[in-house]
């Protein structure tokens, strides 16, 4: 006998008005995601001195990625100059 298991789609919807989230609905799948990505920066900041505040913190770490995107992407542009 087979069964097909068919995977669960991540679902992840925010609705907000000009008042701030209204609802927030997510899979089990993200819900683990967003925990683990929580507690893996809460145990980083744990070990800051001083320790700034978690939603700060993640936001910092969010805009370096960014910016080392952003980097690597005109450094791959610079490599063509000098060629």
């Amino acid at each position: 006998m087979s069964e097909e298991v068919q995977a669960q789609p991540l679902l992840f919807t925010v609705t907000a008005d000009k008042t701030g989230l209204v609802e927030l609905q997510m899979s089990q799948d993200m819900d683990f995601v967003i925990r683990t990505y929580i507690g893996i920066g809460d145990f980083i900041r744990s070990h800051l001195d001083p320790k700034p505040e978690l939603a700060t913190f993640l936001a910092d770490l969010a805009n370096i990625v960014v910016a080392a995107q952003k980097f690597a992407v005109e450094r791959e542009a610079n490599r063509g100059l000098v060629q």
